[in-house]
């Protein structure tokens, strides 16, 4: 946010320390200093994140930028992955370049997303301990493919999936086995 006039401008970054606040400032080459002041709303509680903090994924939105390589344009790029994705019926390599997150269950996620009318591709793959599923969602109208993956869905469970390869390594399994993600909370 942005405040003052131009003689006194001034930006507020949302930070639930000084440490965030400082790296805020350290990002932005406008920013020539920082004071952290406390937010007025209470601490969270362990394990939960400040009212207005959250993991956010991003991509530069350039429109009518080309790159002189290739000469595609970002709504280019955009449209291949729509022609490629459309519908979520059928497994495309596009869908490997994603942002995998592990949760326990999937159910809830399925449920939201038929509440939405939201296209899915589902997914299982096999581990050393049986079957696990994912979950592959076009974020459009950009190259955004995310994809959540659990050991758990009683949903998919009966259903016709597509069946892939292994879709995390064993290590990073037996880790969230060890400390899984509770609820909706992903990882």
């Amino acid at each position: 946010d942005v405040v003052g006039d131009e003689a006194t401008l001034a930006y507020i970054a949302h930070a639930h320390d000084a440490d965030g606040c400082c790296k805020a400032c350290q990002v932005d080459d406008l920013c020539t200093g920082a004071t952290f002041v406390p937010a007025l709303e209470p601490e969270p509680h362990e394990g939960t994140p400040f009212v207005g903090e959250c993991l956010g994924l991003h991509l530069t939105a350039v429109p009518g930028h080309t790159t002189e390589q290739s000469g595609y344009t970002v709504e280019d790029i955009e449209a291949q992955f729509e022609a490629k994705l459309g519908a979520m019926r059928r497994f495309d390599w596009f869908m490997d370049y994603n942002a995998g997150f592990f949760t326990v269950s999937l159910d809830e996620y399925l449920a939201n997303l038929q509440a939405l009318k939201m296209p899915y591709l589902a997914a299982s793959w096999s581990w050393s301990r049986g079957l696990a599923y994912s979950v592959f969602v076009h974020v459009k109208p950009s190259q955004m493919v995310i994809e959540l993956m659990a050991l758990e869905s009683h949903k998919l469970s009966g259903e016709a999936t597509v069946t892939l390869e292994q879709r995390m390594p064993e290590e990073r399994i037996q880790q969230m086995l060890a400390s899984p993600p509770s609820g909706m909370i992903l990882a």
